[in-house]
């Protein structure tokens, strides 16, 4: 039978009910045999109803602990045991072990149910009366008490709600084989080393990084474990078409480099598919997109000319925000990090220090320059903010009557704010952004140039943002000349 599977090395007194709670989270179970052996263990023949829940349940169980026993598992071959040996063998133990079986299978198995530590009549009512299986994998599922979550694990919760299986957050599929294989081959003296090994995918991500990643990877096995689904990439398609229907193209990409750091990457044909569903996504949100509202240096020259008409603290401290989010081309994040101790002025030119970059994966954190006229107005703010804060707070911009710093929320709402306040409802504090990585392509500065400021990841990510001008396709424009289409006689 192509869907059935022989458990080997099980507990012998293990019974069928205790089985099909460990087994039928991979699919629907159609039989289960058990058969004693010598030597106080039993193996089992489980059927499934489909071929793809008993391959998930080979790669999954295979070599794991049940009743403090290593099980095999592989598919059932007709050579190994046949129908006629195990009724044998029945049939001799029968007679020699009846009585102890009998005696055995009378007594109360109640309390030996609950995976618990000690069965102390200190225990809650409501743990006691709950029934648990009593052979799980320690590695894979622990005392399946309600709070219970073992270090670098997420809690996923079966159809079943009185179990909770521990999924591992470190690799999946043929990478977490490998990893088991290699520990089995090492043994326990290179424990540590192996331990080591299975974070090692995510450890060499930025920390922010892998926490977003083993976060959507946890949201991933919840959702297939939901579905009685198996864990691998045919299951990660369909999940990834389940969440297109409710996220965007950037969060769809999120989820696909999630999964290709717990696994040991995708199929040809599995990465055509991402890649479609992530493109057709995009073309989605392109037909629905809203208007981008632009935001040039003359707008950002509006906003210093305000401050610089009024001796306003809080004018000072937007305008200079506004100064710097556009010519650094600021995230909010970014800019609710900045110190004054990272902000120098030299020769002129100043230097931003953003000590949390997204393309700064060692955490080294990056400088961005642009160039400036000592005593223009933002030479002048600068150093009238510096002046108002007296070094009371660290961080640059901070609240007005505190020395707490604001954050990328308030830094948001300011900017906004201060937009509106010049004609351009609807704008953000991304487009400071938008509009300062345009003005630079506008002046002539290669993508290059304009990536390393903006500390873009990629030239992809940056493409996004700008728009199409004469001086990036290499056309000089001359002043006074006017160029009519219509005129044209070819």
């Amino acid at each position: 039978m192509p869907n059935r599977i022989l458990v080997d090395n099980l507990p012998e007194d293990i019974t069928e009910d205790e089985i099909r709670q460990i087994f039928d989270r991979f699919g629907s179970i159609k039989s289960i045999e058990i058969r004693r052996r010598r030597g106080n263990y039993a193996f089992s023949f489980i059927e499934f109803q489909k071929l793809r829940d008993a391959e998930n349940s080979i790669q999954c169980m295979d070599g794991y602990e049940v009743g403090r026993r290593k099980i095999h598992v592989e598919f059932d071959k007709s050579n190994f045991y046949s129908k006629k040996s195990m009724k044998k063998t029945e049939k001799s133990k029968k007679t020699t072990k009846e009585r102890s079986y009998k005696s055995r299978r009378s007594r109360s198995r109640s309390p030996r149910r609950r995976c618990t530590s000690s069965e102390s009549s200190s225990e809650s009512p409501e743990s006691q009366n709950r029934r648990f299986p009593r052979y799980f994998s320690s590695s894979r599922v622990k005392k399946c008490h309600p709070g219970y979550q073992k270090p670098g694990s997420s809690k996923i919760q079966s159809s079943d709600t009185n179990y909770v299986y521990t999924v591992r957050l470190e690799g999946e599929g043929a990478k977490r084989q490998f990893v088991e294989e290699l520990k089995q081959k090492a043994g326990e003296e290179f424990g540590h080393h192996i331990e080591k090994l299975k974070m090692i995918p995510f450890e060499a991500k930025a920390k922010s990084t892998a926490a977003a990643y083993k976060a959507e990877n946890d949201k991933r096995n919840a959702w297939i474990s939901q579905k009685k689904l198996p864990v691998d990439e045919s299951s990660f398609l369909l999940y990834l078409l389940d969440r297109a229907k409710q996220i965007g193209s950037s969060a769809l990409a999120k989820i696909s480099a999630a999964y290709q750091t717990a696994n040991e990457g995708i199929s040809a044909i599995g990465a055509s598919f991402v890649s479609d569903i992530i493109k057709s996504k995009r073309r989605e949100e392109s037909l629905l997109k809203k208007t981008v509202v632009e935001v040039t240096v003359e707008d950002v020259q509006k906003i210093t000319m305000l401050a610089m008409k009024e001796d306003n603290p809080e004018r000072d401290r937007d305008a200079l925000l506004a100064i710097l989010s556009f010519n650094v081309m600021l995230r909010a994040s970014e800019a609710a990090e900045i110190k004054w101790a990272g902000v120098k002025q030299k020769d002129g030119m100043i230097e931003v220090h953003v000590e949390k970059a997204k393309n700064d994966q060692l955490r080294l954190g990056r400088s961005s320059f642009f160039n400036y006229e000592p005593g223009s107005d933002a030479d002048i703010l600068m150093c009238r903010w510096r002046l108002r804060t007296k070094g009371k707070c660290p961080y640059v911009f901070s609240h007005l009557n505190s020395l707490k710093k604001l954050s990328k929320e308030a830094i948001s709402t300011l900017s906004t704010k201060m937009l509106a306040a010049i004609g351009k409802p609807g704008a953000t504090h991304h487009c400071f952004r938008r509009g300062g990585a345009n003005h630079m392509r506008r002046i002539g500065h290669s993508m290059e140039e304009i990536q390393c400021r903006g500390r873009w990841r990629s030239a992809a990510g940056l493409q996004r943002y700008l728009t199409d001008v004469p001086t990036a396709q290499g056309c000089l424009q001359l002043k006074g000349a006017e160029f009519d289409d219509e005129d044209d006689d070819d």
